[in-house]
């Protein structure tokens, strides 16, 4: 396998068409996150997007975008806003972990949501875990009998709560996609305060993010489309949705919902209703992300496996990483966990704000 490192900047429609073909051929990267069109929305923000063009014997096989970032440690396209990434490269491509970096000159790759279908990284993982998605293939009407056969009760009671809302506040509407600003406005207000008051970080202050998510909202095409949804009743939005989808697959990405109107669960009539009308237009599985939040336990249908963990070209440095996670693990299963949970938080905040 050769190597060429380009400016994601400088992708050009042979590559893009390359890499579309690639992902037809590789159902396991159906995913928005996967396609060259998010690399290229990322690179419209970010200078540090590249992509390694990957080579087989002159035939140009495969894909690897990554963000590059001090001392030659390489981080996903978008850095915590890719909820799916990996090598994007025809089945018949070998390639190893120790290979790829090399050829990027990079020293290691951090990653946090690789499909374990990706062998080469197996032995570089840290921990594996599961990302649930929705499954339309057969409608939304099989997908609510589904979830009424697995004991779940959110279709009904999401019902039985838009029937409440409707009654008591007033007629509801649902926007499968507004394309104006007045939804991405209501998503940045409401996140902003959601932050404020759990004490994460606002990733709003970084101008980038902002910048992405306008982006990604804009962009409509075949392959790659933002979907803003929005829920408002009188004519107000009370939940949004910033997603993105392909022909087949979405991704739930960035919810908001308006506090005030916390009892209607507003969000999830929201998710109910993108989902029925995603289904018309043939998206056969919407991924709901890998963060453990109860409703996606709710409305999950299966999962995606993905891993976390950090590949190293070198395997001293790979003992080295795997000895410090051992210390980790001794720490916190000792009487040392508590006093080290106050140090451990401000780093972890600290490498949030230096990761974006």
């Amino acid at each position: 396998m050769n190597v060429e490192l380009i400016s994601a900047n400088r992708l050009e429609s042979h590559h893009v068409a390359a890499w579309t073909d690639v992902l037809r051929l590789q159902p396991s990267l159906d995913s928005p996150f996967f396609t060259p069109e998010f690399t290229q929305v990322v690179a419209s923000v970010r200078k540090d997007v590249e992509v390694a063009l990957l080579y087989d014997d002159g035939r140009l096989a495969g894909f690897f975008p990554f963000q590059r970032t001090r001392m030659n440690v390489a981080v996903p396209v978008g850095a915590g806003f890719s909820e799916f990434h990996g090598v994007i490269a025809s089945p018949d491509l070998r390639w190893s972990a120790p290979e790829l970096l090399r050829g990027c000159g990079l020293l290691a790759w951090k990653y946090d949501h690789v499909p374990v279908s990706q062998e080469p990284f197996a032995r570089f993982h840290q921990r594996v875990g599961n990302s649930p998605f929705m499954n339309l293939t057969d409608g939304f009407g099989a997908y609510c009998a589904e979830r009424q056969r697995c004991g779940s009760s959110v279709v009904r009671k999401t019902a039985r709560k838009l029937r409440k809302l409707q009654r008591k506040v007033g007629q509801v509407c649902f926007e499968l996609h507004d394309g104006g600003q007045r939804g991405l406005e209501k998503l940045i207000e409401w996140k902003s305060a959601q932050h404020a008051r759990t004490g994460v970080i606002d990733v709003f202050r970084r101008g980038w993010v902002t910048d992405l998510l306008r982006r990604v909202h804009c962009h409509q095409d075949t392959d790659f489309s933002g979907v803003m949804s929005v829920l408002s009743v009188g004519g107000q939005p009370i939940a949004v949705h910033l997603g993105m989808r392909t022909g087949t697959v979405a991704h739930m990405w960035y919810p908001a919902f308006d506090t005030d109107f916390g009892e209607y669960s507003p969000g999830m009539i929201l998710f109910l209703e993108m989902a029925r009308e995603l289904a018309k237009q043939g998206v056969v599985r919407i991924d709901l992300g890998p963060t453990p939040q109860r409703y996606k336990q709710s409305l999950r249908s299966g999962d995606i496996a993905v891993a976390i963990g950090t590949a190293d070209r070198y395997l001293l440095a790979q003992l080295g990483r795997q000895a410090w996670q051992a210390g980790r693990r001794q720490v916190r299963a000792s009487i040392l966990a508590k006093p080290a949970r106050v140090p451990a938080r401000w780093l972890y905040r600290v490498r949030q704000w230096r990761a974006l």
